[in-house]
């Protein structure tokens, strides 16, 4: 076996390899630094973007739903255009159309459900008065939404959800 000596030509290609791979990797470990920065400043510029773009839509989504409510409450309780016997069948006309909605219900002011759509003949009568939604609709005397949830009808509106 040859043993290793500390010749002067060996120690001139250590230090040459040395001091040409040291600028090499002070280089690259600069470059990986600069570049993390900006590839993390393009993400984060991305997903604000991203982010804005999704509010708008979820904002457009809930207008619309908004409008559509208050154009049932127009037509129905403000104006009584349509009345009786025919306002199920109009608001299973308008949840064909508009497709918002997995139901609407319209109920009284002590909370009994007096309309729905889709038409369900089990449901009108029940007294609603004791849900979160029905105590704020009265104290605020506006529309309520409901925190966001899965309903066991979502798999269902899943096609027709706007967002993927």
């Amino acid at each position: 076996m040859k043993k290793f000596t500390f010749s002067l030509r060996n120690i001139l290609v250590i230090s040459f390899i040395l001091l040409g791979g040291l600028p090499i990797l002070i280089m690259g470990f600069i470059a990986l630094k600069l570049i993390s920065a900006d590839i993390a400043r393009d993400v984060r510029s991305k997903n604000l973007l991203i982010a804005r773009s999704l509010s708008m839509d979820v904002h457009g989504f809930l207008d619309t739903s908004f409008s559509l409510l208050k154009q049932i409450e127009d037509a129905i309780i403000v104006k009584q255009y349509i009345s009786g016997d025919i306002i199920n069948p109009y608001l299973d006309s308008i949840m064909k159309i508009h497709r918002d909605f997995e139901s609407v219900e319209i109920l009284d002011e002590k909370g009994t459900v007096q309309f729905i759509s889709p038409t369900n003949p089990d449901i009108i009568g029940i007294n609603r008065s004791g849900q979160q939604f029905f105590s704020s609709t009265m104290e605020r005397q506006q529309p309520y939404w409901s925190p966001t949830f899965v309903s066991i009808h979502t798999e269902n509106l899943r096609s027709r959800w706007p967002f993927p």
